[in-house]
């Protein structure tokens, strides 16, 4: 979905509803944010990364703190 401004963290969008905070250079996951009623189709990190916000088809946005 997307990748962090200064690289370190990716974010991925799911079916289950889910989003989730990837550490790259380890590939572990950091968190799942839940929240969504319906599938998750994409996400975007802020400019400076300290937001991520995603989309779902249950037709809301929302704004997630990273840090």
């Amino acid at each position: 979905c997307d990748i962090s401004p200064d690289g370190t963290l990716a974010a991925s969008a799911s079916w289950d509803r889910t989003v989730k905070i990837w550490q790259l250079d380890s590939g572990q996951l950091l968190r799942t944010l839940t929240g969504h009623d319906a599938r998750v189709n994409g996400c975007h990190f802020s400019p400076k990364g300290q937001y991520l916000v995603s989309c779902s088809s249950d037709n809301t946005l929302r704004v997630w703190r990273t840090a």
